[in-house]
């Protein structure tokens, strides 16, 4: 019945071939239409391994044949092109049902095999079968042709009914295996107290610990991933349904998600990797008739997503807590073999497994690390940092997606702020300066006027999860995870990579703001001091209570940037031809003015000015370094500086290239809360345009995009700040 139905629903598509296979009684005519086309292929496949025939397939098309009438809708075309002979084996682009599931999770990870999808707690396994649920009435309204050709898959497929009836939840690719992870999670409630690497010795080995509250079983509550895609690269990539229905680690909730969190997550996966920001990827997204309680009624939709893996923090967690030290090792070998291969055994002889896996769990740290540096440099303020949203390959991810609030965050919190303990040389300066790691795309949102205590999320009342207090949940659920490694990893060994922690961050985050600073030349004496210069910015950048202070995050960088190079001209001759360039003087002239009126208020304008005389002589010093190093090959040079520049480079045509550079590091577009609330607002009244245009313009935002300048380029006061719910 379930087939009949969903064959009914793409009648109007497959008429002529029901009229051919219903007057077809060759068996090799009948199995020749059936592979010339991806509809009849893909039904036909998805249905043979339960044992249907080709002939009882042809009396199921018989059937339609007959309901359908003679309406015809299908060009003639479309037959002869799928008629085609498919492409061989690893040939690219490929049509839809030529993705091949390799399903290694599944297949190498223990499963709790019951096939019924119903609530239950399990131990001493990775996995649950979980098929999703179809939706009422799926409509695709939107796909992304460049998530698609990570799987290399020709953007024309993504308008096929096949593709939409495997991404709505409705039928199953011929090669999937659906399945919902295990994992559990621990919430960083009290994340204001430092956690020292020496106390991890302490801290118990076992549910609810000194410094958070261990929330037990989690998993996939509406999460369905499909399989792994391996394209010509080699990359894996694991697709995955957000909101098609219930999985066996529902709890109390449906397994549906609303368009609402549906965007936001959509718009934001990709807004985070155009910013270069690593992170999941969107496919698609699906709007149904589902309607989907939450604190209100909402349409439901369904979002195809991609990562390399879904393992998180918490996957680990849960062998351990549940004390099943020997899946906990599978599960580290497995993410090992398939995600980290440099510290495989063959790629390390003569190393002993926990060698091994101190060098993985370095990595992670690493890519925690790097992730939070470039976190904090687009402004981004996650809102639920828990360990079950911490990708173990160092990705955003998401997982629950917010709703606006009509209240005002609270900004200033109760909880006094404690150091993190790393808050030592060579990092005190800029202890507080690091953004949020691999949260989920949550109750989210990218700093407008920067606040060093911004929070988000509405019921954060305390603030663990405020923007300056972020740098700490990321290391303190390393610490988590160095934990829940402990049965293959000594904990002491462990401590040696959160002591290296610190440094790890302190590069990663000077070389990402020196970029958005246009500080040319990587000089490694120069650390503390820019650090510092950083941080004396950030201090007359901050938001003050009572005043019109709270310099925009995006805009004040990108106006830097414009104004780059007449803060580098700072001798005559380049002066003089800026005033001989009028276009240039027209810019340089607003960016500077710009730049004033941000810091016009009496509190602040002081700290501006002090600064801006700071960072003029660092420009200028950073000048001379550029030409002394372009004599050497430029070797300390950032990627992209124009080849140009030597040794006798004019201040100006540094200036400029500065300026260039600068532009690459410090985007014009971000995803604003009230950018996304006006596509959301727009869907909900079944108009989609909003979304398309948001999406288009999120794509390239370091590009100059004049066409959206009225739209999107200044900030829409009208809406004031906003909180986010949890709701999804």
């Amino acid at each position: 019945m379930v087939l009949w139905q969903r064959l009914r629903t793409h009648a109007s598509h497959l008429v002529p071939l029901c009229s051919r296979l219903a007057t077809t009684r060759s068996s090799s005519s009948i199995h020749r239409i059936i592979n010339g086309n991806t509809g009849l292929h893909y039904y036909y496949n998805s249905r043979s391994r339960n044992g249907m025939s080709a002939d009882q397939l042809v009396g199921i098309f018989q059937q339609m044949h007959s309901a359908a009438g003679t309406q015809s809708v299908v060009p003639p075309s479309e037959d002869v092109q799928r008629s085609a002979p498919l492409p061989e084996p690893g040939t690219w682009p490929r049509l839809f049902h030529q993705l091949n599931f390799d399903n290694t999770f599944a297949r190498q990870l223990p499963g709790d095999g019951i096939e019924a999808n119903y609530t239950r707690q399990v131990r001493g396994v990775c996995y649950s079968n979980a098929v999703p649920t179809p939706s009422t009435n799926p409509r695709l309204v939107h796909a992304n042709a460049g998530a698609a050709a990570l799987l290399d898959l020709n953007p024309s497929e993504l308008a096929t009914p096949e593709f939409v009836d495997v991404v709505s939840g409705c039928a199953l690719h011929s090669t999937a295996k659906p399945i919902a992870l295990t994992y559990a999670g621990n919430n960083a409630n009290c994340v204001n107290v430092p956690v020292m690497p020496q106390q991890l010795t302490a801290i118990p080995l076992r549910p609810g610990h000194q410094f958070g509250s261990f929330a037990g079983q989690l998993g996939d509550g509406r999460a369905i991933s499909l399989g792994e895609v391996v394209n010509h690269h080699g990359e894996r990539w694991e697709m995955q349904l957000k909101g098609a229905g219930m999985t066996p680690y529902s709890r109390f909730a449906d397994g549906r998600a609303v368009l609402r969190s549906s965007i936001r997550e959509y718009m934001c996966s990709e807004a985070m990797n155009a910013l270069g920001v690593p992170t999941s990827r969107a496919l698609s997204l699906v709007v149904t008739d589902e309607k989907v309680v939450r604190e209100t009624v909402e349409p439901g939709a369904i979002v195809c997503r991609l990562a390399q893996s879904w393992i998180r923090f918490g996957s680990f967690e849960h062998q351990f807590y549940f004390k099943q030290p020997k899946v906990l090792k599978r599960l580290v070998d497995y993410t090992i073999t398939h995600h980290f291969p440099s510290y495989l055994e063959t790629a390390m002889p003569g190393a002993s497994d926990e060698d091994r896996y101190l060098a993985f769990y370095r990595e992670v740290a690493r890519r925690t690390a790097h992730t939070i540096a470039l976190w904090q440099a687009v402004g981004f303020v996650g809102g639920v940092l828990n360990t079950d949203n911490f990708s173990i390959l160092g990705l955003s991810i998401g997982t629950v997606v917010g709703r606006v609030r009509p209240v005002a965050p609270t900004n200033k919190h109760s909880v006094p702020k404690t150091m993190p303990f790393w808050a030592t040389p060579p990092l005190a300066h800029c202890a507080w300066l690091a953004d949020s790691f691999l949260t989920d795309y949550g109750p989210f949102a990218f700093m407008e006027a920067f606040d060093d205590d911004a929070v988000f999320n509405h019921t954060d009342s305390e603030g663990m999860y405020a923007y300056g207090r972020q740098p700490d949940v990321g290391h303190w659920n390393l610490s988590r995870l160095a934990i829940a490694l402990s049965p293959v990893l000594e904990v002491e060994r462990a401590r040696e990579v959160l002591l290296e922690y610190p440094s790890m961050f302190h590069k990663a985050y000077v070389a990402k703001m020196r970029s958005k600073l246009g500080l040319l030349a990587a000089l490694p004496d120069k650390d503390e001091s820019d650090a510092a210069l950083v941080k004396e910015l950030l201090d007359a950048m901050q938001s003050q209570p009572g005043t019109t202070s709270g310099a925009d995050w995006t805009i004040f960088f990108r106006t830097l940037s414009e104004a780059a190079p007449s803060l580098s001209a700072t001798d005559e001759a380049s002066q003089q031809q800026i005033e001989a360039d009028s276009n240039l003087k027209l810019a340089t002239t607003r960016a500077r003015k710009a730049l004033e009126c941000m810091f016009q208020d009496e509190k602040v304008s002081s700290k501006w000015s002090a600064w801006r005389q700071k960072y003029t002589a660092r420009l200028a010093e950073d000048s001379t370094a550029v030409r002394e190093h372009s004599k050497l090959g430029g070797g300390l040079l950032l990627p992209g500086l124009s080849s140009s520049l030597d040794a006798s480079s004019t201040a100006l045509a540094i200036g400029l290239a500065r300026r260039d550079v600068m532009k690459q590091h410090n985007p014009k577009y971000i995803l604003r809360t009230w950018m996304a609330q006006k596509a959301i607002d727009a869907a909900t009244a079944n108009d989609f345009t909003v979304v398309d245009q948001l999406f288009k313009l999120l794509q390239r935002p370091y590009d100059d995009q004049p066409e959206f300048d009225d739209v999107y380029a200044r900030q829409d006061t009208a809406t004031g700040p906003v909180c986010l719910s949890c709701s999804s």
